[in-house]
C-alpha cells in the first residue's frame, strides 16, 4: 500500500508545499517532488529571519537535492539552538516524513518508515517550543497517519497495549524521541497511564527537556499508586531547576518509600542546613531540619533544632507538637503528654495532637484515655482513617464485644468510605450474620470497585451455602474489575472444584475470563475423552503457561507437536516460556525450529529479533559492570559478544570504546567510536572521545574535525567538555 496524503506537505522558507494526486511518491518522478514554491504574508517575517541563514539554506538545499538525511541533521541542529524557530521545525518534520515515505514506498522498510514518522510526530507535538501554526498540524496529521499505515503494514496492532510494548522497545534501542510517541499512544489505557507517564518522565530528563520532564512526572505523582521512587525523581528535577519548595514536597512524599529513604534525607538535610547557614534565624528551617534528623535517628540534634525553632519563634505550636513526638519516639510518653497539653490549651481542637496524646495514653496502658482522645479526633474529622483504625483496635484489646458497635457507626457516619462499609461487612461475616454482611460487601463495592477481598468474602458465602452460579459470577465481576488478580483467580478454581457445571461448556469462557487454573482442569477432563487432540493440548499448554507452571506447559506444547508434526507454533510457545525464563539459548532454538517451519511468520520473526536484543543488552551490562569493576578485558570480550547480537546497538560500540580508553588502545577505541557516531548520531558525547583519542595519536586533522563536529551539536550549551574543546580547538589550530 503506498502511502497517498501528501496533498498538504509543507515546508517553510519557500514556503514549499507538495501537491500530490494519487500516490504520494511515484516511482518515476520521486526526485521530482519539489514542484511548487510560494510567498504568503504569514511567513514573511520567517523568511526573511530565516532566508540569510547559510545553514537554514544548506539544509534546504539538501532536501531539494533529495538528501533528506542531511537535511534532517541540520534542521534538527538549528531547532535545538532555538526551539522556537518554526521554519526549521516545519522543515524537519517534512523531512523526516518525506524520508519515511521513500522508505515504505521504495524500500519497503516499514520499520525505518515508521521511526521516521514517530520522529516527526515528536517534533510537531511533543517537544518543547511548539507553535500552534497551520504547516505544523498539516504535516502533523500526515505523519500519525502514515504511521499507522506503516504500523499496519508490519502488523503490530494499534492497541495501547501493543503501543506499550512497542515503546519499550524503542526505549531500550536509545530511540528516545520515537519512544515518546508510542507511550503517549499507550496513555489511552488506564493499565498503562501510569508507567508510562514515568517512562516519558525519564525520557524528557534525557533529553534534557525538564520542564516536560516535570509536566510527566507531576501528572503520573498524581496517580495514588505512584511509587516513593517516583516522588524522587519528581524532586530531582525539581530541585535541579531551582523549584526548591515543590522539590520539598515531593521528597516528603518519597519519605515514605523505605528505599528512597535515605537519599531522599540526605538531600532534604543538605536544604535545610543551607537555608539556615543563609538565614540562622528562620525557625521553620530549624524546625524541619529537626524532624529529618529525627527520621535519620540522631535524636540528640533532632531535639537540638526544635528547642532553636521554638527560642526563635515561642507561639510554633508545630515545633512543640514535632518535640513531643520526639519524646514519644524515645519511650518518654509521659513528657510527651505533658507537651501535648501545653498544646491544647492554645488549640483544643486540634485533632493531630489529640491523635498523638491517644496513641501516648495507649503506650501506657491507658486504653479508655486513648479511646476518649481518638473519639475526639473523630468528633474534628470523621474520615480520619488512622483515628478509625486506632480506635477500633484500642477497643478490641480493652473489650472485643464492642468492635462491632464502634464498626456499625464507622459505616453509618461516612456511608460513601467504601472502607468502613467493608469492615463492618467483615465483622458480620465473622460473626456469621451473613445476609446482613453482603449488604454492606455489596455497599462497599458500589463505592469501591476494585476491593478484591469484598469479592472473595461474598463468594465465600454463596459457595458456603452451595450457591456456586453465584458464587462464580461475583468473581468473574472482581475479575473485570481487577484483571488477573491472583486471589480472584484460586477462588474460582475452589468454586469450581465444588460445582457440577460441565466443565467442555466452562472450560473457553474461563479461560478468557482469566481463570486459568479452572480452565486448566477442564481441558484434563476433555484430554481424557480426546487424548488425540492436538488443539485442545496447545490450549492446555497456553493455561499452564498463563499460569506461570512453566514446564507442565512445555509438556502439552510438546504433545501438540507430536499430534500436528507441521504446527510451527507448539515451538513457538516453548520458545516464549524459555524466553520468560531467560534461558536464551533454548528459547533460540525453538524459535529457529518453529522459522523453519514457518518463515513467513512476523511473529516469529519479531520473537528472534526480540531475543537477540535482549541478549545483547544483558551481556552490555555485564560488560559495563566488568569495565566499572576496572576489569577491562573482560568487559571488552562481554561487549564484543554484546555486539555479534546487535550490531545496531550504538551504545554497545561506545562502552567498548570507553574500555579500550581505559586500555590506552586508541586505534581500537577510534574504531568504535566512529561506528557509535555512525548509529547513534545525537550521542555527542561520542564525538568528544573520538575527538579526544586522535588528539592522544597527535592525528591534529582528524582531532580538529571531531571537535568542530561536537561543538556543533552542543549549539549554545556550556558545560567543561565544551569549555575543554573550543580551548583545545584554540591551540590545535594555532
Amino acid at each position: 500500500m503506498r502511502l497517498n496524503n501528501f496533498s498538504k506537505l509543507a515546508l517553510i522558507a519557500g514556503l514549499t508545499v507538495y501537491i500530490g494526486a494519487g500516490s504520494a511518491f511515484a516511482d518515476d518522478n520521486f526526485q521530482n517532488l519539489v514542484n511548487k514554491k510560494y510567498f504568503n504574508n504569514q511567513n514573511q517575517k520567517n523568511y526573511v529571519q530565516t532566508r540569510n541563514s547559510k545553514e537554514f539554506n544548506k539544509a534546504l538545499k539538501y532536501y531539494e537535492n533529495s538528501n533528506y538525511t542531511k537535511a534532517i541533521e541540520m534542521f534538527e541542529q538549528l531547532l535545538r539552538s532555538n526551539k522556537t524557530n518554526v521554519s526549521a521545525r516545519v522543515n524537519l518534520g517534512a523531512s523526516l516524513i518525506t524520508r519515511g515515505t521513500y522508505y515504505h514506498n521504495k524500500k519497503s522498510d516499514y520499520r525505518k518508515a515508521a521511526n521516521d514518522y514517530r520522529k516527526a510526530i515528536y517534533y510537531l507535538k511533543y517537544d518543547e517550543g511548539i507553535q500552534n501554526k497551520p504547516q505544523i498540524r498539516d504535516n502533523l496529521k500526515i505523519a500519525e497517519k502514515n504511521l499507522k499505515n506503516s504500523l499496519k503494514r508490519q502488523e503490530i496492532e494499534l492497541t495501547p497495549s501493543s503501543r506499550f510494548k512497542t515503546a519499550k522497545k524503542l526505549r531500550g534501542q536509545g530511540n528516545f524521541h520515537e519512544a515518546v510517541v508510542e507511550y503517549h499512544a499507550a496513555l489511552a489505557s488506564d493499565e498503562f497511564k501510569l508507567p508510562s507517564l514515568e517512562a516519558l518522565g525519564d525520557m524528557m530528563r534525557v533529553l534534557q527537556n525538564n520542564n516536560k520532564a516535570i509536566e510527566y512526572y507531576s501528572n503520573a505523582a498524581k496517580n495514588p499508586a505512584a511509587s516513593g521512587q517516583l516522588h524522587l525523581k519528581l524532586a530531582r528535577v525539581l530541585y535541579k531547576t531551582g523549584k526548591i519548595d515543590k522539590a520539598i514536597s515531593e521528597y516528603n512524599k518519597a519519605l515514605a518509600d523505605d528505599s528512597t529513604k535515605d537519599e531522599v534525607i540526605s538531600s532534604l538535610e543538605g536544604i535545610w542546613r543551607t537555608r539556615i547557614s543563609k538565614n540562622p534565624d528562620n525557625p521553620v528551617a530549624h524546625m524541619n531540619l529537626g524532624v529529618i534528623l529525627q527520621k535519620k535517628g540522631d535524636f540528640a540534634s533532632a531535639k537540638r533544632e526544635y528547642e532553636i525553632a521554638g527560642k526563635l519563634d515561642p507561639s510554633s505550636t508545630k515545633v512543640r507538637l514535632n518535640l513531643a513526638t520526639l519524646y514519644q519516639e524515645q519511650g518518654n510518653h509521659r513528657m510527651a503528654l505533658q507537651a501535648y497539653d501545653s498544646i491544647l490549651k492554645v488549640n483544643p481542637r486540634d485533632p493531630l495532637v489529640h491523635y498523638y496524646k491517644g496513641t501516648a495514653f495507649r503506650k501506657l496502658g491507658n486504653k479508655k484515655g486513648a479511646i476518649k482522645q481518638f473519639k475526639i479526633v473523630l468528633g474534628i474529622d470523621p474520615t480520619s482513617n488512622m483515628a478509625k483504625t486506632a480506635l477500633y483496635e484500642t477497643v478490641k484489646e480493652l473489650n472485643p464485644k464492642d468492635t462491632i458497635s464502634v464498626l456499625h457507626d464507622f459505616a453509618v457516619k461516612n456511608p460513601n468510605n467504601a472502607k468502613d462499609q467493608y469492615n463492618y461487612a467483615f465483622e458480620l461475616h465473622s460473626r456469621k450474620m451473613n445476609d446482613k454482611a453482603l449488604f454492606y460487601y455489596q455497599k462497599a463495592l458500589t463505592l469501591n470497585p476494585k476491593l478484591i477481598d469484598a469479592y472473595l468474602n461474598i463468594s465465600s458465602i454463596y459457595k458456603d451455602a452451595s450457591r456456586y452460579p453465584e458464587s462464580i459470577a461475583v468473581l468473574n465481576q472482581g475479575l473485570v474489575a481487577n484483571p488477573g488478580n491472583e486471589k480472584i483467580k484460586r477462588m474460582l478454581k475452589d468454586v469450581d472444584e465444588d460445582a457440577t457445571i460441565r466443565r467442555y461448556e466452562q472450560a473457553i469462557k474461563k479461560h478468557n475470563l482469566g481463570d486459568y487454573k479452572g480452565a486448566i482442569e477442564d481441558y484434563k477432563v476433555i484430554l481424557n475423552v480426546s487424548k488425540s487432540n492436538p488443539d485442545v493440548y496447545m490450549s492446555l499448554g497456553a493455561a499452564y503457561q498463563a499460569a506461570k507452571e512453566y514446564n507442565k506447559a512445555i509438556e502439552s506444547y510438546q504433545k501438540a507437536s507430536e499430534l500436528d508434526k507441521k504446527n510451527a507454533m507448539p515451538y513457538y510457545y516453548m520458545g516464549t516460556i524459555h524466553y520468560a525464563q531467560k534461558h536464551y539459548d533454548k528459547a533460540d532454538s525453538m524459535y529457529k525450529k518453529a522459522r523453519s517451519m514457518d518463515p513467513a511468520n512476523e511473529n516469529i520473526k519479531q520473537a528472534i529479533n526480540i531475543l537477540n536484543t535482549t541478549r545483547a543488552d544483558d551481556l552490555m551490562q555485564k560488560g559495563l559492570a566488568a569495565f566499572n569493576a576496572k576489569n577491562y578485558q573482560k568487559a571488552i570480550n562481554l561487549l564484543t559478544s554484546a555486539a555479534g547480537y546487535d550490531s545496531k546497538n550504538g551504545y554497545i560500540f561506545y562502552y567498548r570504546g570507553m574500555t579500550y580508553d581505559a586500555l590506552q588502545k586508541f586505534k581500537l577505541a577510534i574504531i568504535d567510536y566512529k561506528k557509535t557516531v555512525s548509529l547513534l548520531k545525537n550521542l555527542n558525547i561520542a564525538y568528544y572521545a573520538l575527538a579526544l583519542n586522535y588528539d592522544s595519536l597527535k592525528n591534529t586533522v582528524e582531532a580538529k574535525k571531531a571537535y568542530q563536529i561536537f561543538l556543533q551539536k552542543s549549539g549554545s550549551k556550556e558545560d567543561e567538555y565544551v569549555k575543554y574543546a573550543k580551548t583545545r580547538l584554540k591551540e590545535l589550530e594555532n
